[in-house]
Parts: C-alpha cells; structure tokens; sequence
C-alpha cells in the first residue's frame, strides 16, 4: 500500500494537549515536471524626476491611461501576478517615452579612457586588418580599395612601434594545404589580434579590480571619519548647490547680469556690504 496522503487529526494521547500541530505540505510537482517559468529583466535605468516637466507628466499619465483601458478585458482574467507585471511593463513603456533619464557621467569618461588607449587601437586597427585580408585573400575581392584599406590599416598599427606587421603577399594565392604565404600572414595577423585582445580584457580587469578596492578602503575610512558621506550615499541624497546664472541689480535703474565673473564680483561686494563692520549706537541715547 503507498500512502499518497496523510493529515495528523489529533495528538492528545502523545502530548496531552489540545494545541494543534503545524504541518507544512511540499509540492514537488512543479519541480518534476521542469515548467518553463518566465523571466523578467529589470532594466537598471534611473529617471531625473526634477527635470521632467509638467507636460512631460501629463503626457506620461495619459498613455499610461489609455494603455491600461485597452488592455483592462485581457488583464481581468489572468492571474495577479500576470496583472501586475503587464501593469509594470506599461508603467515602464510609458515612462521610457515621455520620463527624462539620468545621465550617467561616469560613462562617458571611461568611453572617452578607452578611446585614447593606444592598445585599444591597436586592436581595432587588427580587427580591421583581420577583416579586410579574408576579403582580399579568402574571397578573392583583390579591389583598389580593400588593398588601400588592408596599407592604411598596416600602418596605423606599426606606428606605435608595440606591435608589428609585415607587408602584406599581395601577388600570392590564399592556400591552406601546403601554407602558403598568404595565409601565414593573415594567420600571423588573427593571432596577434587574439592576442592583444586577451592583453587588453586582462588589463581592464585588473584596473577595475584596483578601482574597487580603492573605493572599498575609501568607504571603510569614511565610516570612520565621515560617517554623514556614507548615510547620504546609502539614502542617495543629492547635494543642494546654489547656482546663479543671471542676477537682477537695482542701482538705481533695474539691469540684467549674465557674465560670470562680473555676478561673482557682484555678491562678493554685495556680502562685504552686508557683514562689514558698523558703528553700533549705544541704546541709552534712546531712552528718555
């Protein structure tokens, strides 16, 4: 006999108490059977809130409504959470089209690392070698412009004097079986490709690795010493500056500062003004 089901009804005679016992039931079917389960990718995208409009808003929200209207019947008769990651994926639609992004400054700065790397370079220009010589060779497309391309790329590679090319077989036949001279070379030009490709990415790795070390010691010590730096971090409170970019002077007739320098003498004299030092009256002279 296999028992498929079993519920404990009373346990007086075992504990000699009417408290009833909690039972946990696991179902392994789901498990068994491997069902195919959706996946949802959450983009990491951050919105500027403060510098989206009220238009923006306004046409955020009637999208989203009208949206929500015409999906309503298909919605009503899934399941909740089926409802609420199609919601989610509406909120998000309408909010990639009218919502400003946060721009990332740090991004820029390392596109911009990057692409004044020397091996960086170096790389691109063999990946373009590598390309324009299976034309030439392989295809046999022996063009004016591929020969062009594959000498400009030589040279902007043996500029830097880390890596060397030889000239390229122009005359010979791309053969495999007994190598020839063509396909060393292109051969030769992959490797090297491969090679300061796998030089590259370990490099990279290495610098990040160092960069978050840096920071992890640097947010150590802040807990230390700092400890208001690393509560705004976590809250992710932005720091208020005050910015003045135009200035509006009365003296005596109304007129409109835009130079910098001259709106940054301007509140220096108008401070200086303010906090010099004054002759203080003595009040008894007030009294009667």
């Amino acid at each position: 006999m296999h028992t498929t089901e079993a519920d404990i009804c009373s346990v007086h005679l075992l504990t000699e108490s009417d408290h009833n016992i909690m039972t946990c039931t696991i179902n392994t079917k789901f498990i068994s059977a491997h069902p195919r389960i959706p996946n949802y990718i959450f983009n990491n995208r951050i919105y500027d809130f403060k510098r989206t409009s009220n238009k923006q808003w306004e046409r955020f929200s009637q999208e989203l409504d009208k949206d929500i209207s015409i999906k309503l019947p298909v919605l009503q008769t899934t399941t909740i959470n089926n409802r609420w990651n199609k919601v989610k994926d509406l909120i998000l639609e309408s909010a990639n089209k009218y919502l400003k992004k946060h721009k990332n400054a740090h991004k820029g700065k390392k596109i911009r690392a990057l692409s004044t790397n020397p091996t960086l370079q170096i790389l691109t220009n063999l990946q373009k070698l590598t390309n324009w010589g299976r034309k030439f060779f392989v295809q046999n497309k022996r063009t004016n412009f591929i020969r062009l391309a594959i000498f400009k790329c030589i040279n902007q590679i043996n500029i830097n004097n880390e890596t060397h090319i030889d000239s390229s077989p122009w005359d010979d036949i791309y053969v495999i079986f007994p190598p020839l001279q063509a396909y060393t070379w292109l051969a030769a030009v992959k490797n090297t490709w491969h090679l300061t490709k796998k030089t590259l990415s370990q490099t990279i790795n290495n610098n990040q690795k160092n960069t978050i070390k840096k920071l992890i010691i640097n947010r150590q010590q802040a807990l230390e010493t700092n400890k208001k730096k690393i509560i705004n971090s976590i809250l992710g409170t932005e720091r208020n500056n005050i910015i003045i970019d135009k200035l509006i002077v009365h003296d005596p007739e109304s007129r409109l500062i835009l130079n910098e320098a001259e709106i940054n003498q301007t509140i220096q004299e108008h401070f200086e003004n303010w906090t010099r030092k004054r002759r203080i009256t003595q009040l008894t002279s007030f009294l009667l």
